[in-house]
């Protein structure tokens, strides 16, 4: 009997079933949760694991109701049904220690939007059972900021489903009508009308100043910071440095700081992450204070972007010293042909 005499067979009889374990795949995962938990039972780690695998327990009858358009950048332990409307076959790179990893990624949408799920390493055999038009849900994953927008990483916890049933997860029959991404663009927006809270919106402006750049190191599955080479989430990883850029902006109608974050950071300036802590760090060993050191980089290496005239989207939100703040999720050079059209719309509205 699993978890053990005196403890809940019809429970761990459906855990089994549902998510295809035999007793001793049941026992590994139950010895798991205890061992990543103080003082949790058999019974606890058992419940825990019938949350994860979907599975309504007597007292917690609310089905989820997390939809695609709800994610925001940093949730944890989210809980989300979506189709698969596209698939990234895996592509191979070299880490640091010179071992290869995998990645690949399923786009996932349903009525409210659309997110990207990346997977690493042995999760790219999932995409041996994944065909596109399939339902999947994901339970227990993580959510962090993309270069096209937030996107879906599996922690340690997460689990994926394949084709779960509409008794189920109710949200799964909102999905019959979705078959391909229902992305909304961005809605373009003067700074000036900018609120706390704005999502999606898209400004055209002027790069007016830069205020500092710095690193951190980032775990390469997650994105989360790393200390000690350990990531909370995904235990113990080889670090990849990850660049944050803080700038202003302005378009005419006003002025607000922007912040771009990895990959966008680093398109933005037109060097790797690498490149710019290597820089940084070399003026703070000739003795200048941390924050001076990355000011004096951008100073003298990045200059070049001030009176550039670009195109920025993402997430207005308000910074208790700063005001309202742009982080931006997706990053592009104005099109002469598009902006022209566009201004004459308005002219003639």
């Amino acid at each position: 009997m699993v978890p053990g005499d005196d403890g809940e067979p019809d429970l761990a009889k459906r855990v089994m079933e549902k998510a295809n374990f035999t007793p001793a795949q049941l026992r590994e995962e139950i010895e798991s949760r205890k061992a990543e938990y103080d003082m949790l039972t058999d019974e606890g780690a058992l419940t825990l694991i019938a949350n994860e695998v979907g599975i309504q327990l007597e007292g917690n009858a609310e089905f989820p109701t997390m939809m695609i358009g709800d994610l925001r950048p940093g949730m944890m332990d989210i809980d989300i049904v979506g189709r698969v409307v596209r698939i990234r076959q895996p592509r191979d790179f070299t880490r640091r220690d010179g071992s290869t990893g995998y990645v690949c990624s399923l786009l996932l949408a349903d009525k409210t939007g659309s997110v990207r799920l990346t997977l690493w390493d042995q999760e790219c055999r999932l995409l041996e059972d994944i065909s596109e038009q399939d339902v999947l849900k994901i339970v227990g994953g993580i959510c962090k900021s993309g270069l096209r927008g937030p996107e879906i990483h599996t922690a340690r916890r997460a689990r994926m489903l394949l084709d779960p049933k509409a008794t189920e997860d109710p949200r799964v029959t909102d999905l019959e009508s979705v078959v391909e991404a229902s992305e909304p663009p961005p809605t373009r927006r003067r700074i000036s009308d900018l609120q706390d809270g704005d999502s999606s919106v898209e400004i055209r402006a002027t790069v007016v100043r830069l205020y500092r750049v710095w690193t951190y190191d980032a775990c390469p599955n997650c994105g989360r910071k790393v200390e000690d080479d350990r990531c909370r989430t995904c235990g113990v990883v080889a670090p990849e440095p990850r660049a944050i850029v803080d700038a202003g902006v302005d378009d005419s109608y006003g002025f607000m700081r922007v912040k771009f974050f990895g990959e966008i950071a680093e398109e933005f300036l037109g060097v790797s992450a690498s490149e710019i802590r290597r820089g940084v760090d070399d003026l703070f060993e000739r003795g200048m204070e941390a924050r001076r050191a990355s000011e004096e980089y951008l100073n003298r290496e990045h200059m070049d972007v001030l009176g550039n005239e670009i195109l920025l989207r993402g997430r207005v939100e308000l910074d208790e010293y700063r005001g309202l703040v742009l982080n931006v999720d997706g990053l592009a050079s104005p099109d002469p042909v598009g902006e022209t059209l566009r201004v004459l719309e308005e002219v003639g509205a």
